[in-house]
């Protein structure tokens, strides 16, 4: 179901693509002194962290994408691919932990030891992808998800554990200024072996779908990375660091093909839908205006009557319509229409005309018209009188005397009655009834196409709010903007008269709601239904729909309940995995109003479609903040740091203002880790950073630069009113008694400050970064 592309380009593609990688290598070998370099081993250590954290974090989403994806299809090729990148995101986090230069990862760390988690991560992806193509596309997976994650978990953390614990096991994989030893030669050689034949799997299967090709690139890129680690010599060389970032873009291109299958296939889906839903639609009128046509074959009264009624699409128009043609036709002061409302033992009255009101529903038992539609016959009554047990008091009151009435069927169910009434006695005979027979089943054929249209209208309001469901989830739609987008299509909908949404925040404190769409509740209501809905209840009846069904799915539909509101409320949560992600309450001043009862497949589909891209929102959200923003300080990291410092200095030089940088760094931090731990200097840092926002103003921007040295921009700011700024800063943390709950509590520091103008010489960010550095270098051999 995802988009198509030819074979021979995603051959030639792939081609090009391996020509390329490996060219890259064979110019490398070719010119190895202007190419080979060993790295910075702290710089190297940093940037080696950072890749594997992010292809730790591709693994992960995958693993979630996968796990969901199962959730809709139970397919066996979303578990086992969800199943092997929780077993590769797990040894990657251990190969990261294990690397030489890092901080001991249980047992000491050694190239040996990063290795063998190395070759377990990545025979576990090439094993994983190439058992996945193997797996037929639309074979269903007979266990439950947790088994499998479950026994993938637990083997991979036993098989962690034991390495750790025995390192005697690990084999010698790297000899220091020699490289990788053969064993872990050929072990990377049966990697690219594996990889190489699952992409010739893959491309045999199903060349032409686009989520195929890109896990073939995918492929391609591991493959290169092997390669590339089969070359480097030193743990901290180029040609390791190549192989970290080829591995990185293989897994961003496992996240593509999975975006195909999880998120543009149910898109491309819902479109071919409403494709076949717009050509039911165009059949439907055309059977329509045929039936219209027809008409003219009829006598007289009947083209008036197919006239009036083809003119109404409104289902209650037509029966009025009905109803006043009767009348007109029969010369008839009293017509009822009755019909079978669903799951009820009555027959509902919906059109009339008389001088006086008939009751809304008649019970089929103690009814003329019941009678008659129980057993689907005219029927033909010269005189009421004989049958007091079925007259009303309104019928006596209004003295009628006789009554005719025939069953309304279509396609051979009957769905109503049609009747008439005459103050006479024998006022209809049989010819009567025969051309009332035949009234009946135009009227008849009018209903079901007006109520046929009425579905129609329906289907597609319905299928138009799943398309904008989903290209909302396409677009990463804020969690916000996307449950206001449903709730008022919704709201619309169901013809409410009011309507509540809630985006639910899961904190440690305990479950908190945030209404993100009002209509027609008061403050007061809102904030009373925020108090109920933030009780975290298990006793309300999603959470127990969702603990009793054990295939981990949930049953989302609407629940009626009552709040002290004097209104009928219908809440419809929105869960995944038996988390509550959101609500949406719609309330009717009337209690009797009932949702229409059509709607629940929608409802329930909206419902989990809303609830799976609230979820995800919520995950790229935290992703992005993780991206930019210093962990442990929760200020700027540096790579947010960069760009804020490009965008103001381009700012300031096109506006011909100025902006100063000031550099903090604190004294003699290495004395208190030495002296207190690590501990406590974390706590130093947090503290301190908590104090920068304090004490800096709201436009200034504040970033931790890397280790103890932060850093402020400070926009429109001149250099004395940013040197007063950070003197004051300055003596402030010199008098500030940190709680830290450490014996180091009292920390000093030192400020550079720069200024960038038009006239300042500066080129670029780093300029004015170096510049504020050597400020900072010659305050602290100054003493401040």
């Amino acid at each position: 179901m995802s988009p198509q592309i030819s074979a021979a380009r995603a051959n030639r593609n792939l081609v090009i693509l391996f020509v390329v990688t490996v060219g890259i290598f064979a110019l490398s070998i070719l010119h190895s002194k202007l190419f080979y370099k060993m790295n910075d081993e702290p710089a190297f250590l940093i940037l080696h962290t950072l890749l594997e954290v992010a292809s730790i974090i591709c693994s992960f989403l995958v693993f979630g994408a996968a796990w969901h994806s199962w959730m809709q299809g139970k397919g066996l090729r979303d578990i086992l691919i969800s199943a092997t990148f929780l077993v590769v995101g797990l040894f990657d986090l251990s190969h990261t932990l294990s690397y030489y230069g890092m901080p001991d990862f249980i047992t000491p760390n050694s190239p040996d030891k990063a290795s063998a988690f190395w070759l377990l991560a990545r025979f576990s992806a090439a094993a994983g992808l190439l058992a996945a193509a193997l797996v037929p596309g639309r074979k269903q997976y007979a266990g439950t998800k947790i088994n499998l994650i479950a026994w993938a978990f637990i083997g991979t953390s036993l098989l962690i554990g034991l390495t750790l614990w025995n390192p005697a096991l690990i084999p010698q994989l790297y000899r220091w200024e020699e490289g990788s030893t053969l064993l872990k030669i050929r072990l990377e050689y049966l990697l690219m072996g594996l990889n190489a034949l699952a992409i010739f799997v893959y491309g045999y299967r199903n060349p032409s779908q686009r989520h195929t090709y890109y896990l073939r690139i995918a492929l391609v890129f591991c493959l290169a990375s092997e390669l590339s680690i089969t070359f480097y010599a030193n743990v901290f060389d180029n040609y390791n660091l190549i192989g970290h970032l080829y591995k990185l873009a293989g897994y961003y291109y496992i996240m593509r093909a999975l975006f195909e299958t999880a998120i543009l296939r149910p898109y491309v889906r819902l479109s071919r839908l409403a494709g076949i839903l717009r050509h039911l639609s165009e059949r439907n009128m055309a059977l329509y205006r045929k039936a219209r046509d027809n008409q003219v074959l009829l006598q007289n009264v009947f083209i008036q009557l197919g006239s009036a009624i083809a003119a109404k699409h409104d289902i209650q128009a037509v029966f009025s319509q009905i109803v006043q043609a009767a009348a007109a036709v029969f010369n008839c002061a009293h017509v009822f229409l009755g019909v079978r409302e669903n799951g009820t033992g009555s027959l509902k009255v919906v059109a009339s005309v008389s001088s006086f009101t008939p009751l809304e529903y008649l019970p089929l038992e103690e009814s003329f018209m019941g009678k008659i539609f129980t057993e689907n016959e005219a029927q033909v009554i010269k005189k009421l009188a004989d049958y007091p047990e079925r007259i009303f008091p309104a019928i006596q009151r209004a003295r009628l005397q006789s009554m005719a009435g025939v069953p309304i069927v279509v396609q051979d169910e009957t769905i109503g009655v049609l009747e008439l009434f005459s103050e006479k006695e024998a006022a209809y005979s049989r010819p009567d009834v025969l051309l009332l027979t035949a009234f009946a089943q135009r009227a008849g054929e009018a209903i079901h196409h007006a109520k046929l249209y009425e579905n129609t209208v329906e289907s597609y309001q319905q299928l138009s709010m799943h398309y904008e469901v989903v290209k909302s989830i396409a677009l990463q739609t804020s969690p916000g903007a996307l449950l206001k987008m449903v709730t008022e299509r919704l709201y619309d909908l169901l013809k409410a008269d009011g309507a509540v949404s809630f985006i639910m925040h899961h904190r440690g404190d305990g479950l908190h709601t945030e209404p993100v769409f009002v209509h027609n509740f008061s403050p007061a209501e809102v904030n009373h239904l925020q108090r109920v809905f933030s009780r975290d209840n298990s006793a309300w009846p999603w959470v127990n729909s969702a603990d009793d069904n054990t295939n981990g799915a949930q049953e989302e539909k609407a629940v009626t309940i009552s709040i002290l509101m004097r209104k009928r409320l219908e809440i419809l949560p929105l869960q995944t995995g038996g988390t509550l992600q959101g609500l949406i309450a719609f309330a009717w001043q009337d209690a009797d109003t009932q949702m229409p009862s059509n709607l629940g497949i929608t409802l329930k589909t909206i419902a989990a479609q809303t609830a799976i891209a609230l979820e995800r929102a919520y995950l790229y959200e935290n992703v992005k903040e993780l991206a930019l923003t210093d962990a442990l300080t929760k200020l700027a990291n540096r790579r947010q740091f960069d760009l804020s410092l490009m965008r103001e200095m381009s700012r300031t030089r096109n506006f011909g203002r100025s902006m100063c940088l000031i550099m903090l760094d604190i004294d003699f931090f290495k004395k208190v880790n030495d002296n207190c731990g690590h501990l406590a200097g974390d706590e130093i840092l947090r503290h301190l950073a908590a104090l920068i926002k304090k004490h800096f103003r709201n436009t200034d921007f504040a970033a931790r630069f890397g280790g103890e040295e932060f850093a402020v921009i400070l926009p429109e700011t001149g250099i004395e009113d940013a040197i007063g700024l950070a003197e004051a800063f300055r003596q402030k943390v010199e008098h500030t008694e940190f709680d830290t709950g450490f014996a180091c509590n009292r920390i000093t520091i030192s400020a550079g400050v720069s200024m960038y103008d038009r006239d300042s010489g500066f080129n670029s960010g780093n300029d004015l970064i170096d510049a504020a550095d050597n400020a900072l270098y010659t305050a602290k051999q100054s003493g401040h």
